[in-house]
């Protein structure tokens, strides 16, 4: 790897020539330098190429450097956002800094050796920030598969039960094969049709002809369950994408919901859903599945040493988005554990049965589109754990 693929890149966008010029004989020593003459350009280059940091004039020709950044601060949320301009309005460098476009306001001219500390502090910012984002994905890749984890013996179990009936179905279909097949050995020695239907065997074969239609249909659904199923492993065993995926939270709500309705059973509850016509939602359908096989696995665990085990899955559209709400009748929680629900790594679980990262993460993941989570619980009654999150208007048109 060259010393320049090393650098971290820092984009710089004036449209004055002979500045760009500067900055970048200035800073291409020590950073990987970027110059665009528009926002235009600017934007165009932070789509090919990771940016630590992208500093800006103002006054740039279309748009103003604050509106750069405001772009890239929804785009590249990352990236440490600057400002480099003779243009002093003091209004302007506080609206830039106190909307979170811009960390650094620099004022025209400027000297190099401070420069080359704030690019610095900003490029170390970056990195600290990239790597905190690792961190996170690693997290919710840890709670993921502690969640399978727990999930696999009650799959396994509901999965046996399509099994069983297909495999019973197959003994069927194979002994509708050996009756079809002596009644065409029988047939062969007939000269009629007709003398062919009235032979002891066409009773039996036309018997098992008939059943045909309801052993395919019923090895149908047994195959299209199993089958689903093992998509809900797959999603929820899935890496999230980073690019934002909105989706009908009707898919989500099946696998998660198919995969957790053993877990529950296992622990002696049953599942109640109510779910009506649903908008398409930001959240994607691997975050939403994982969101609700986490509140339904923790319901399952709430249920089961009460003597009442029921949980209730509740959805509907409110507010311009859609309410999850998962009820149990499960042990409650005192005053004291729910103040430390979202916290991460708390856990009222023995140590290695649980993680702390469920509720903190679900969170996260349901506040990162504008969405919101809360939990009411009573000690000894039970738990509702309820998350909204926003509508996909582009998907709805």
């Amino acid at each position: 790897m060259t010393l320049a693929k090393q650098k971290s890149c820092v984009l710089y966008v004036d449209d004055e020539h002979s500045n760009r010029l500067v900055f970048e004989r200035a800073f291409e020593r020590d950073f990987l330098i970027r110059t665009a003459e528009t926002a235009e350009q600017g934007l165009e280059i932070l789509t090919q190429m990771p940016v630590s940091v992208l500093i800006t004039d103002q006054r740039l020709p279309g748009m103003l450097g604050t509106e750069l950044l405001e772009i890239a601060k929804e785009q590249y949320p990352n990236i440490i956002r600057m400002v480099l301009t003779a243009y002093s309005d003091i209004e302007v460098v506080l609206q830039a800094i106190n909307a979170g476009l811009a960390s650094r306001y620099i004022i025209k001219p400027w000297v190099r050796p401070m420069l080359h500390e704030i690019l610095t502090w900003g490029v170390d910012i970056h990195r600290m920030r990239v790597q905190i984002e690792e961190m996170q994905l690693k997290l919710v890749e840890g709670e993921r598969l502690s969640t399978m984890g727990t999930l696999l013996a009650s799959v396994a179990h509901d999965i046996k039960n399509p099994l069983g009936y297909v495999g019973a179905y197959v003994e069927t279909l194979g002994d509708a094969v050996e009756s079809l097949q002596k009644w065409v050995s029988a047939m062969r020695s007939e000269k009629s049709l007709d003398q062919a239907f009235r032979l002891p065997q066409a009773t039996q074969a036309m018997s098992e002809i008939e059943e045909l239609p309801r052993i395919v249909k019923d090895l149908t659904q047994g195959v299209n369950h199993v089958y689903s199923i093992v998509e809900g492993i797959q999603l929820q065993s899935r890496r999230p994408s980073r690019v934002r995926q909105p989706s009908n939270p009707a898919v989500a709500l099946e696998y998660a919901t198919k995969l957790a309705k053993g877990l529950i059973a296992a622990h002696g509850g049953t599942l109640q859903i109510q779910v009506p016509t649903l908008p398409n939602v930001m959240l994607s359908t691997s975050e939403l599945s994982q969101v609700l096989v986490n509140l339904l696995t923790n319901a399952a665990h709430a249920i089961e040493k009460c003597a009442v085990r029921k949980v209730r899955l509740e959805v509907s559209v409110v507010d311009g988005g859609v309410r999850f709400a998962v009820h149990d009748t499960g042990v409650g929680m005192s005053a004291e554990v729910l103040s430390h629900a979202f916290e991460e790594f708390f856990t009222t679980k023995p140590p290695g049965e649980g993680t702390g990262l469920g509720l903190p993460i679900s969170k996260r993941v349901v506040e990162s589109v504008g969405g919101s989570v809360s939990i009411a619980s009573t000690l000894g009654q039970g738990t509702v754990v309820s998350f909204w999150v926003p509508e996909s208007a582009a998907l709805n048109e």
